[in-house]
């Protein structure tokens, strides 16, 4: 997605369109569930669309960093 629209507020709103076309394709399909990968932990944007869709957090990962 180019960088310009990124930053743009219609991001949120073709996130949104989005969100609900899979969901709407999956139920269609005979899904009950889906699953995702990493999202950052300070993804605001993204972690709230996809709570607002009903997920749930079940794990989280860490990823540390040292000089060796």
């Amino acid at each position: 997605m180019k960088e310009e629209f990124r930053a743009s507020h219609k991001y949120g709103t073709l996130a949104a369109v989005l969100y609900v076309e899979v969901a709407r394709r999956g139920a269609a399909a005979g899904y009950k569930g889906g699953e995702l990968s990493w999202t950052l932990e300070d993804n605001v944007m993204i972690n709230r669309g996809i709570e607002r869709m009903g997920a749930r957090k079940y794990k989280t990962y860490r990823v540390y960093e040292r000089n060796i």
